[in-house]
């Protein structure tokens, strides 16, 4: 007799890894299976790469808005170090340009507070060997003439980068194929299936699917395969407005990140991001929220106050509740390993992401520790306060 959430399978046909979502983060460590050796079947309920991925701005962000070092700090720079290589690999793989580009990313300063602020960003990043430089107000508009006349001064982190996010998801999924790996749209996961407590693959409308091991990357959906993981599984969709200002030239030459970003293109579009709102599965764009960014990107950048409006959109991005990704195997789940929670720095985090959770599955390790990441941590009550 059959357990609960046990499925007899139809088919003995088995993928060595089943990922569950078709976003960057699913598409990474996919690409990273198939470069060591391993099948991956990447299955998505929708489009590749249709929801945060697609919805994000591409922002490679390690340095310029982080006060502190901690574990994710040291996740985000091993991760940018990969990004350079991996991108030169998936190109070659796919020809497909994902708009990598070394912009370097500016902070600007209006007030003496934010000065301190970001003059002790600044310190402690250069104690640690990193390049990070203040910029006198003078400095900061040769750097970038566009900014507001009254910029005190900026940080500058010149290697904090930018990429088409949208573009990226997609070569890491045709790579993946190019190694052998499959890529199915249009195939949601319905549960996990089990032996026991043993997780030996997934359910979708067209019936069972046998996997040796199955990654749960289902991004901010993945609260809904909690109860088939075992244990709690607190991820929330944080939304994001975005909006898309185009000019006949760009209005800025960097990634200048205050209050909120703007990143200019050299077709002349300007991306401005982003919100961060705990309101459920909502991805209606409101105006209100699309009229206060703007405000803000055009105090920064008084010249797109003449820009076109030419886009706007919201994506659902998924937050841990204590902020942190949750990477890792399930151990009272054996077959079951958990990679989401990567809240506003999903795409920055893909690559490290990719390359340790197919370490794990290949090699029963990684080479760097996600004990701070396991899925089977306490939990705070409530969303997280920050990103």
């Amino acid at each position: 007799m059959e357990k609960e959430g046990e499925v007899a399978m139809t088919s003995r046909r088995q993928h060595d890894v089943i990922l569950v979502g078709g976003g960057i983060i699913g598409c990474a460590i996919a690409y990273f299976l198939a470069k060591g050796g391993a099948r991956p079947l990447v299955l998505e309920r929708g489009e590749i790469g249709a929801e945060a991925s697609a919805g994000a701005a591409g922002m490679l962000t390690a340095q310029a808005h982080t006060d502190a070092p901690d574990a994710v700090f040291d996740l985000k720079l091993a991760s940018r170090d990969l990004y350079p290589s991996l991108v030169a690999e998936v190109q070659d793989r796919t020809d497909i340009d994902v708009e990598y580009r070394p912009l370097g990313h500016l902070v600007p300063v209006l007030t003496a507070a934010e000065a301190v602020e970001v003059r002790r960003r600044i310190a402690w990043q250069q104690t640690r060997g990193l390049t990070a430089q203040w910029l006198d107000a003078a400095e900061t508009r040769s750097l970038e003439p566009g900014l507001l006349p009254a910029v005190q001064g900026g940080g500058w982190f010149p290697d904090d980068h930018h990429i088409n996010n949208t573009a990226m998801t997609q070569a890491l999924a045709g790579a993946t194929r190019r190694l052998g790996g499959e890529v199915r749209a249009g195939c949601p996961v319905l549960d996990l299936v089990r032996e026991g407590d043993r997780v030996v693959g997934v359910l979708t409308r067209e019936g069972p699917i046998a996997g040796g091991m199955v990654v749960l990357c289902a991004g901010a959906w993945t609260q809904g395969f909690e109860a088939a993981a075992g244990i709690p599984l607190p991820i929330v969709p944080a939304k994001g407005h975005i909006a898309v200002a185009r000019l006949e030239r760009p209005a800025l030459r960097r990634v200048v990140y205050g209050d909120v970003y703007v990143i200019p293109r050299a077709s002349g579009e300007h991306i401005l991001g982003s919100t961060v709102e705990f309101v459920g599965f909502d991805k209606e764009v409101v105006v209100e929220t699309v009229a206060r960014l703007l405000a803000q990107a055009t105090a920064l950048a008084p010249a797109l106050r003449e820009a076109e409006l030419a886009a706007s959109w919201a994506c659902l991005r998924p937050a841990a509740a204590d902020g942190l990704p949750v990477l890792g195997p399930v151990p009272s789940r054996p077959g079951l390993v958990v990679a989401t929670g990567h809240f506003r720095n999903g795409i920055l985090l893909a690559p490290i992401t990719g390359k340790l959770i197919a370490e794990m599955v290949i090699h029963g390790q990684s080479s760097k520790s996600l004990e701070p990441f396991r899925p089977d941590r306490a939990f705070p009550p409530g969303p997280p306060l920050d990103g």
